[in-house]
């Protein structure tokens, strides 16, 4: 039995959003790096409307990274493999860390 394969059309959009998130969360890290104050500074700058869309777009990024990799893995080249999986992996770890974070504040919020 053949295992259901989705549209091509429903491939490419994922392809095309989870490496336009991918791009702008490389370009934030990137630019972080050489913005005074780091992170912080350029999240100060940026404002909180920008940050908050990329930060949400995380999670569905790394639901898409996971679809892409098991429907088109085996025919991806070596390298745009790893990169796939590595951006999958951070799209991942960042969601852990937030969700993470969120359980954190709210056991001390709880406590005052």
């Amino acid at each position: 039995m053949r295992e259901h394969q989705p549209p091509q059309w429903l491939i490419a959009l994922l392809g095309a959003f989870f490496w336009a998130v991918a791009l702008a969360a490389l370009t934030f890290w990137i630019v972080s790096l050489a913005w005074t104050n780091g992170p912080a500074g350029l999240i100060r700058n940026l404002g909180p409307s920008p940050v908050s869309l990329l930060t949400a777009l995380h999670a569905p990024a790394g639901i898409a990274g996971l679809l892409l990799w098991h429907w088109r893995r085996p025919q991806m080249p070596p390298r745009r493999r790893v990169l796939h999986e590595t951006a999958t992996v951070y799209f991942g770890a960042a969601v852990a860390v937030g969700m993470v974070g969120n359980f954190a504040a709210m056991v001390v919020l709880d406590m005052s």
